[in-house]
């Protein structure tokens, strides 16, 4: 969690400013159809995805016990032949109708070479998923982070070096190529350089290993790979690529699909960046926590861990959350408004991204502080509840049919939302019920007043100051300075989560407990 934090600032001022190089450059139709591309690679990579990569978090500490370094190198080389064998079909289908591909979602006179990127992508990104899924289970977030600061350095880089000397959309994507190849080519590197260095038996103790079934390993090790896949595509379904490509097909007016595509990628990008810097301590990090855990049969200190976690993601999330929703106009003008009518943000369009924003940080945000518990009841293989609680995510879809055509991007936004929320909401009650999870109810309360009261003390800032740099500082410095003080009023961080985050030696952490 500390590598994760202290790779947090540069990561999250690069990607700011690649944001800010698509979103002026590029302007309104160029930004669309970079949308609408990035939207085809990810769906075509969510189905080769197959949820195959992210068993090895969960069953790498349960093989390594009982199998050693012969069964790991197995397990790998198994998951690798699937995924091979997936995308070959994938690229084969490109192939066979890159017309169709073309004229269905508009990719231009240069969308052949749109396509050819769009294939290599696909076979390199499944060689980053698993070799970063293997750097996890070890715990190398140094090195995923590291890989993460160089993919952010390299292509915001390249992207304003290729759009400034006119290659657009397919000069972004080259950008995209060029950095995907240098962080796989490092990241299998560390993979196979751990691999070769890791000589571990299989440990003496094999059959105290603890597991939720006696099912044999394969068969338990495809049910997660399933569930996994299902969730992805759960998840999928209030993503922005979805949304994009919902309203590519379902606006027929090739000025309003380009302006309302343009509005809704910005608001969720803008609105997913925030979101990912607050989330990345915990990044690679809950899966193989919960997995060692129950393994080693610790089920007391898996729900102490759980409770830990979700108030770590309240106290982060939430009061910044209040904060977005009241900073978003001010944020969103100083970083991409621009006064060309062909530009993403100009005055007539703000008013729908600013309402974008603050529907999308309400589901996102949401959804990320109460979403610890669904991987609990993954590592506990209570998939009956995990696939109850993904299916609410289907009610996107009517939505989006229903509101897209009448409120363009709002009616996406308020579709994500309530898909968002929905579907993790009822995964954390069965977490509740059927494990009894202890949610930490009254700390979410002290959380929530401090942030309301913050939003309070903001509005008079948003209601008659300019949305200017120097407000918009004020704003930040008070917002912080009012939650700070009523959540110490309140009563601040139990004394209980003090001692264990002391008791971890994580650095600097007695300095930043003073202020909760």
């Amino acid at each position: 969690m500390f590598w994760n934090i202290a790779f947090f600032p540069i990561k999250a001022l690069l990607q700011l400013l690649a944001g800010i190089v698509a979103v002026r450059l590029l302007r309104a139709d160029g930004f669309a159809l970079l949308s609408v591309t990035l939207a085809m690679l990810d769906t075509l990579g969510l189905f080769s995805d197959l949820g195959i990569e992210r068993t090895l978090p969960r069953f790498y500490p349960e093989v390594e016990m009982r199998d050693g370094r012969r069964g790991v190198l197995n397990l790998i080389f198994r998951l690798s032949m699937v995924k091979a064998v997936v995308l070959l079909i994938l690229i084969v289908v490109l192939a066979a109708a890159p017309q169709y591909w073309i004229q269905q979602f508009g990719l231009g006179p240069d969308g052949g070479w749109l396509l050819l990127m769009i294939a290599v992508l696909l076979v390199l990104g499944a060689a980053s998923d698993i070799s970063r899924q293997f750097l996890f289970t070890h715990f190398r977030q140094k090195s995923t982070n590291a890989l993460d600061v160089l993919a952010v350095v390299a292509y915001p880089t390249l992207t304003a070096l290729f759009v400034i000397i006119g290659w657009g959309v397919l000069g972004a994507l080259l950008a995209l190529l060029i950095t995907t190849v240098l962080s796989v080519a490092i990241s299998v590197w560390l993979a196979v350089r751990i691999l070769s260095e890791d000589s571990h038996a299989a440990a003496p103790g094999t059959s105290e290993v603890k597991t939720p079934s006696s099912r044999p390993l394969r068969e338990r090790i495809f049910s997660f790979a399933a569930l996994n896949y299902l969730i992805n595509w759960s998840v999928y379904l209030y993503d922005l690529d979805f949304i994009v490509l919902a309203i590519t097909l379902l606006i027929a007016v090739p000025d309003m699909r380009i302006i309302e595509v343009a509005a809704i990628s910005l608001a969720y990008k803008f609105t997913k960046e925030f979101l990912r810097s607050l989330v990345v301590p915990l990044t690679g990090v809950q899966t193989p926590l919960f997995s060692r855990l129950y393994a080693e049969g610790r089920t007391e200190g898996l729900r102490t861990a759980y409770a830990t976690l979700t108030k770590v993601l309240i106290l982060g999330l939430l009061p910044a959350a209040v904060g977005l929703i009241v900073t978003g106009r001010n944020l969103l003008g100083i970083l991409y408004l621009q006064k060309r009518g062909d530009s993403v943000l100009t005055e007539d369009t703000l008013p729908t991204i600013v309402a974008c924003t603050a529907i999308l940080t309400v589901g996102l945000f949401g959804e990320a502080m109460i979403s610890v518990a669904l991987n609990v009841l993954m590592v506990y293989e209570q998939y009956r509840a995990v696939l109850m609680a993904r299916l609410v995510s289907v009610i996107s879809i009517p939505l989006l049919v229903l509101l897209v055509p009448q409120y363009g991007a709002v009616g996406g936004a308020i579709a994500a939302a309530v898909a968002a929320l929905g579907s993790r909401g009822l995964a954390l009650g069965y977490g509740i019920v059927k494990l009894g999870l202890p949610f930490p109810g009254r700390f979410f309360v002290r959380v929530c007043i401090a942030s309301s009261t913050m939003g309070l003390v903001l509005l008079p800032f948003v209601i008659y100051l300019p949305p200017t740099l120097p407000v918009t500082l004020v704003m930040v410095a008070v917002g912080v300075a009012v939650f700070f003080g009523m959540f110490k009023l309140l009563g601040g961080m139990d004394q209980a989560d003090k001692e264990r985050f002391i008791s971890l030696r994580i650095p600097l952490v007695k300095q930043a407990l003073r202020f909760l």
